[in-house]
């Protein structure tokens, strides 16, 4: 499977040889994440901003219902916080106990 990851990315695909990393991989400044806040807040989106992977991957474990059915379509920021290995797990878990405990 390839490595869709932003470093694997830029690694692995020729069409993304030229690009600047350090200029795409700079975190953004407040006042553009503030203003990205704020047009997305204008399209009614409810917008949480977090600092680290840590907190983004909290964030979607207590946001996304228990039971509900996830599409994560080559999502690159969700694997790269780990939330697929998340979900993974916890349908191996689901799985398992429908499986043995029926």
């Amino acid at each position: 499977m390839s490595d869709l990851s932003y470093s694997g990315l830029i690694k692995n695909d020729p069409l993304l040889a030229n690009i600047d990393v350090k200029k795409w991989a700079k975190i953004p400044s407040d006042d553009i994440i503030n203003k990205t806040v704020k047009a997305l807040q204008d399209f009614k989106y409810n917008v949480t901003v977090v600092n680290t992977k840590a907190e983004a991957l909290e964030l979607a474990k207590k946001t996304i219902p228990k039971g509900v059915s996830v599409q994560t379509p080559s999502s690159t920021t969700l694997k790269e916080i780990c939330f697929q290995d998340y979900l993974k797990v916890n349908i191996d878990l689901l799985l398992f106990l429908f499986l043995n405990f029926k």
